[in-house]
């Protein structure tokens, strides 16, 4: 077992690793709400021979955390937060307060965020718009204008 959670028995655990293999990111969800925490811990040297210790990320109930890729410590999700269409984000681990995120794809004005992920060193966004998928593709890295 590498975590175990017995304060809050109905909340819901999900682990993945990021793209780079480097960190294990967990996934804590209260119920079907879009709302998450998200803690991670590197794994670089870990040998999972006992339990790891999470650092929290994002430790309030802010909104969904959708994790889409890392660039060493800095880390891009999708998110409601303030954004009831959804937007990108990135947040640094060396500097994770809210203050400091960075909006890298804003909330759109008409269209939903459905989904954005990794493809080929670029984010992939796929919108709704007028009831079918659209897809932009977008840099890492700096901020949208």
């Amino acid at each position: 077992m590498i975590f175990e959670n017995t304060e809050e028995p109905d909340w819901m655990f999900g682990a993945y690793t990021t793209n780079d293999g480097k960190y294990l990111l967990l996934d804590t969800r209260k119920d079907c709400d879009d709302l998450g925490l998200v803690s991670y811990a590197e794994i670089s040297d870990c040998k999972f021979d006992s339990k790891i210790e999470f650092k929290p990320l994002i430790s309030e109930w802010l909104g969904g955390f959708s994790y889409i890729h890392n660039i060493g410590s800095m880390f891009y999700f999708k998110t409601n937060y303030n954004a009831s269409k959804s937007k990108v984000i990135s947040i640094d681990l060396g500097s994770p307060q809210q203050e400091s995120w960075v909006d890298v794809i804003p909330e759109h004005e008409q269209n939903v965020l459905q989904n954005a992920e990794c493809i080929n060193g670029k984010i992939v966004a796929y919108y709704l718009v007028d009831a079918s998928d659209r897809m932009s593709v977008f840099e890492f890295g700096s901020p949208a204008k």
